[in-house]
């Protein structure tokens, strides 16, 4: 955030023209690809299939020459090499030695996928959290209040994250906590936000009414919500 764009977190990329933000991506680009080409064993790989040299992928254009990767390609990638697959830019330990988290997905479609990325690395994570949490109207001295759990699942940790950088205060309130004690910390703490998803901000709503208790004269400003499909009847 800015003096010059207060209403922003990333100000010059948020309120930045279309033709702005190609230059930004393309300066960008270029040296990613070849990074990865230097460092990934699975798109070093890719890259020679498809003969993708260091240099030929310049402009936002010259991504259509390069394969698309699904989902099971990822899959099978980190079965045959596991438990990261051909994914890491870095040596395995050495990433453990720059500072790590380590993270899985929820496997609600398939087994959990096991997934390694530096502190530093994490921040990005952490940064997209921030602009939600902007974007929302929190702001520093704020108290963001976490349902989401602070486990291997990741999301939680990017809100934790976000906290710190952006000085607000984080409320972690995921497990082992219930509906009720939840209830009761908005009470205690009156966040100005709450993360979670859709389906709970629905049941926490229920229980909140089941006791009489306003939620509307709680201090909760904003919803942060993510996690699962959000269609216009569970909006309203």
């Amino acid at each position: 955030m800015t003096e010059e764009h207060p209403l922003y977190w990333a100000g010059p990329i948020e309120t930045a023209s279309r033709d702005e933000l190609r230059t930004y991506q393309e300066e960008h680009l270029a040296p990613l690809v070849d990074w990865l080409g230097e460092r990934c064993p699975f798109w070093r790989r890719k890259f020679e299939e498809i003969g993708v040299r260091p240099g030929d992928v310049r402009t936002l254009e010259d991504l259509a020459s390069l394969p698309y990767i699904t989902k099971s390609i990822y899959a099978e990638n980190m079965d045959a090499n596991p438990p990261y697959g051909d994914f890491l830019c870095y040596p395995e330990q050495e990433i453990h030695r720059m500072g790590a988290i380590i993270y899985r997905t929820t496997g609600t479609t398939g087994k959990q996928r096991w997934f390694i990325n530096t502190l530093e690395g994490y921040q990005h994570f952490a940064n997209q959290a921030i602009r939600n949490l902007w974007c929302a109207g929190i702001r520093p001295g704020d108290i963001v209040m976490s349902i989401l759990p602070l486990s291997l699942w990741s999301a939680g940790w990017g809100f934790s994250y976000a906290c710190q950088t952006a000085k607000m205060t984080y409320l972690p309130a995921g497990p082992p906590y219930d509906t009720r004690m939840r209830l009761d910390l908005i009470q205690d703490y009156r966040p100005a936000a709450i993360c979670l998803t859709p389906s709970y901000a629905l049941t926490l709503a229920r229980a909140a009414e089941e006791i009489g208790f306003d939620i509307k004269s709680s201090g909760v400003r904003a919803l942060i919500m993510g996690g699962e499909p959000f269609p216009e009847s569970r909006r309203q």
